[in-house]
């Protein structure tokens, strides 16, 4: 096999969605990188702003600038589509409202060619937009130089590490690697990254974590999936609900930690689905369409096993909600979530 050189082009991958407003500085700090053997591909998603005049604008200015205009298909058709476009040795995927740091590319290029990678996992901050705090997030450097050895250690350094698999823009990959992979993004249009990478470690043979500090992410809560409507957010959350267990069945991994983190995220990710992405302070549609939506994922198996056991041993707030959804009593169960979110409001405010 032979692998690129420290001079290899990197195909920087940006999907970009209504994202005019907030753009420039996140996609400054890769036309700032140290390291000059770049391409960066927009990917404009169907914006309805001036999104894509601005990337064609960038592009106008910057011959490292490629922009691809698409048909609106979420994030992960975004990135597909410059999968499909890419050039590069290496790949990478990042969003244009965080920040790279300057020697993110050159860092990542020298240690891919090192240590011959088939992908990094490298640190990372996790900024709130809200308050400035700033959660550290940090791996310890580690070469695994077999499959056997990324098997061995996954469930401690890399799964149960905080945001260790749930996103791309922390990893560096090569191309040959994602080639040999078959590697593509599902239909989802959220939570796309953890089965990406799912589909990848049970064929990877030299994988690096890196303490290096390369990223910086920008969270604010009120606008996260968690606290948005999303219309198929339950499908959503079932894919990766169902990667996680055809992860564990393909790779043979006997960890009783793993299976129960599944099951505990997948009821917890039910349980938020049900009563926070349908309820009728965070979901537009009328009662009527939210009663029938509900009665639709009560005839999923999963879900009502979630249900049953939540109205058994859950919280108060769980025991409660579960109970009035499994009897059908829709009217009781709008008027309390909307007073629980009311008095969540209220508490918020006066703190």
């Amino acid at each position: 096999m032979t692998y690129p050189s420290e001079q290899s082009l990197v195909s920087v991958i940006v999907g970009c969605y209504n994202v005019a407003d907030f753009m420039d500085d996140g996609i400054h700090t890769i036309l700032a990188q140290s390291y000059p053997h770049f391409e960066l591909i927009l990917v404009d998603d169907g914006s309805t702003d001036s999104t894509g005049a601005k990337c064609d604008a960038l592009a106008e200015r910057d011959s490292r600038v490629t922009v691809i205009h698409k048909e609106n298909g979420g994030l992960a058709s975004a990135r597909n589509a410059g999968l499909k476009a890419a050039q590069g040795s290496y790949l990478y995927f990042c969003d244009c409202d965080d920040k790279a740091e300057p020697d993110l590319l050159q860092r990542l290029v020298t240690d891919a060619t090192r240590h011959r990678t088939d992908m990094i996992i490298f640190s990372m901050d996790v900024i709130s937009v809200q308050d400035g705090t700033v959660d550290e997030i940090r791996f310890d450097d580690l070469l695994l130089e077999s499959n056997e050895a990324i098997k061995d250690v996954f469930c401690d350094k890399i799964f149960f590490s905080k945001h260790g698999n749930g996103f791309v823009w922390n990893k560096f990959y090569t191309r040959a690697f994602l080639e040999r992979a078959h590697a593509q993004f599902g239909t989802e249009r959220i939570q796309q990254d953890e089965p990406f990478n799912l589909r990848l470690y049970p064929q990877a043979q030299r994988l690096l974590l890196s303490s290096y500090k390369g990223y910086n992410y920008f969270y604010n809560p009120k606008v996260s999936t968690a606290a948005k409507f999303v219309e198929r957010k339950y499908e959503a959350i079932r894919s990766v609900y169902d990667a996680l267990k055809h992860f564990q069945h393909e790779w043979q991994l006997s960890s009783p930690r793993f299976a129960a983190a599944a099951e505990k995220r997948f009821h917890n990710s039910v349980l938020n689905v049900l009563f926070t992405n349908f309820s009728p302070s965070v979901c537009p549609w009328p009662h009527e369409r939210i009663q029938a939506r509900l009665l639709e994922l009560l005839q999923d198996a999963d879900v009502k096993n979630v249900i049953t056991n939540a109205a058994a041993v859950g919280d108060w707030r769980s025991r409660l909600l579960c109970t009035l959804l499994k009897k059908h009593h829709f009217r009781a169960l709008f008027a309390t979530e909307w007073l629980l979110s009311a008095a969540a409001k209220l508490y918020h405010q006066i703190r």
